[in-house]
């Protein structure tokens, strides 16, 4: 078996706390390594998931860390698809949630981001947090997070 830990790098996007409304992740840079994953870990729901208060995913990449982030097309995902407005995932009933999501990056832009848009009422919140794992490192092993 081959130890996948020193081959990744995995950065949040977005802390996992509760959330009552849209939030956008922060820039993760890419360089470096040659395999981008967007990992969307939903908790259980604290309202009652519906076709009105739901939230949604969406992967954005950007040339700079920090401005110019555009949602990604199908072109440059892998592993699913996107709707028109860039969403990945719509967690919409009460099975879609405590699930972790994903999919996979293949775009040109050096750095990207999770969002996370709600619709309807969030009051209570419900956990959400966005990861990128960084794959295929061009050299290896990768930092040990665990003592960084």
């Amino acid at each position: 078996m081959k130890d996948l830990a020193q081959n990744v790098k995995v950065d949040h996007s977005l802390t996992a706390v509760v959330k009552t409304a849209s939030a956008n992740g922060t820039g993760i840079d890419t360089q470096g390594f040659q395999s981008v994953t967007l990992v969307a870990d939903v908790g259980a729901a604290c309202i009652t998931l519906n076709g009105t208060n739901k939230f949604s995913f969406s992967l954005e990449d950007s040339d700079a860390p920090a401005s110019g982030f555009a949602a990604v097309g199908n072109a440059s995902v892998t592993g699913g698809t996107v709707d028109g407005s860039g969403h990945f995932q719509v967690v919409d009933a009460p099975g879609h949630a405590a699930q972790a999501y994903k999919i996979g990056y293949v775009g040109g832009k050096r750095y990207v981001r999770g969002v996370v848009t709600h619709a309807g009422t969030h009051s209570t919140g419900t956990i959400v947090g966005l990861s990128v794992v960084l794959g295929d490192p061009i050299s290896a092993p990768t930092a040990n997070q665990a003592n960084d």
